[in-house]
Order: structure tokens, then C-alpha cells, then sequence
């Protein structure tokens, strides 16, 4: 009687352990995806699209934009936008308009540094994308400085990264050398789930004894 009820308690307690390890369990990491093809700007206010195709799947946490545009002599002229699915967000609008415009009333072209160069868009940033161009500099922003985009990219928390993902490059002052978008990438802080795979219990050549 007493090894029979050892033996339904050991039961017991393997049924509950196989239930606990087959739930669903999630963690945590951090992964780049960048697209490296670019390509130049268009040579007049047109849109220009680049995609990047994500297989990977995990929910966004949180997310950084990265950015290295070369050969642009005007990044005031430039808008910005990131879109996945039904969602988007204005990166860049025009950096220094209206900010430089009390500074300079006789014009609204916004700041005239020039590159972009290898800057991160990240919302706990200190300094802003829009307020701190460095006006008729080369180049615009501090190489690989960490900048507020113009609207949050806390947006896109909560979605899974999967999928394509569009940057639309617009310039409004296409007379000035259009320039190219050398790389551009996603940072991403991602949370993945899915059901591990664990040996089955007993253990292969494990003798249970009662």
C-alpha cells in the first residue's frame, strides 16, 4: 500500500513537471536588421522607396533607426517616414523648420548642413533630429550620434518585427546634389516565444525505483 502510493505521488509530480516545461516561455533579445543595397535619392520631390524583408519573428520591445546618407548638400529638405503594415512614422521633416526660422526669417528651407552621417534615431535620446542640425555644417549631425526622431518609434512596440518594412526618402529641395542612402537598419529589442524541446521524462536509461 505505501509503494502504491508513492507511486501515484511520483506520477503526480511527473505530469506536473511535463506541464510546466511544455508552457509557452518567452525571452528576451536584442538584433540588427539592415538593408545595405540603398541606392540614391530621387532627382526631384518624388518619393523614393527602400524595402527591408524581415523572416525573423519576436515582438518589439523597443526599436532604434540607423541611418548613413552620403552626398546630400541640404538635409532641410528632407522627409522620413518608416512604415510596416498599417503603421508609420516621420522620422525626419525638414530638420530646422520651423526651429531655424526665427534665426533666419528670410528663408524656410531649414538647415543646410550637409550627410547624415551614420546617425541612431532613438526615442531616450537627448538631443533632436529636428532642433539640433549643425545649420551649414559638414556633416549635419555628429558621426554615429544618437538623435530623437521626429515623431516616436515607440509606435511600432507591441508588433512583431516580421515583414516588409519601407523607408520613403522625400526631398523638397531637389536642386541641391540628391545624395544616397548607403545603409539604413533597425535595431530592435525583441521579445520571442515559442514551447522548448525537452527530452522526454523518464530520462533514457534511468531505472525508477520504489
Amino acid at each position: 500500500m505505501y509503494s502504491h502510493n508513492r507511486l501515484i505521488l511520483f506520477i503526480r509530480f511527473l505530469v506536473s513537471l511535463v506541464c510546466l516545461l511544455t508552457l509557452p516561455m518567452s525571452f528576451a533579445t536584442t538584433k540588427k536588421f539592415c538593408d545595405t543595397v540603398g541606392g540614391p535619392l530621387s532627382a526631384d520631390e518624388t518619393p523614393k522607396e527602400y524595402t527591408l524583408v524581415i523572416n525573423d519573428s519576436g515582438t518589439i520591445e523597443d526599436l532604434n533607426f540607423s541611418l548613413n546618407l552620403n552626398g546630400h548638400q541640404h538635409v532641410g529638405g528632407l522627409v522620413l517616414t518608416l512604415k510596416q503594415g498599417t503603421t508609420q512614422v516621420t522620422l525626419i521633416d525638414q530638420p530646422g523648420i520651423p526651429s531655424l526660422t526665427p534665426q533666419r526669417p528670410e528663408t524656410t528651407k531649414g538647415c543646410s548642413g550637409w550627410h547624415i552621417p551614420a546617425v541612431i534615431l532613438d526615442d531616450e535620446a537627448t538631443d533632436s533630429i529636428e532642433e539640433n542640425c549643425n545649420d551649414a555644417g559638414d556633416p549635419a549631425y555628429k558621426p554615429n550620434g544618437s538623435y530623437r526622431p521626429n515623431n516616436l518609434l515607440s509606435t511600432f512596440d507591441g508588433q512583431n518585427i516580421q515583414g516588409t518594412w519601407t523607408l520613403s526618402v522625400q526631398d523638397k529641395e531637389p536642386a541641391s546634389p540628391n545624395g544616397q542612402i548607403k545603409e539604413w537598419c533597425l535595431n530592435a529589442d525583441l521579445v520571442l516565444s515559442g514551447n522548448p524541446n525537452y527530452a522526454s521524462l523518464p530520462f533514457p536509461n534511468d531505472t525508477l525505483q520504489f
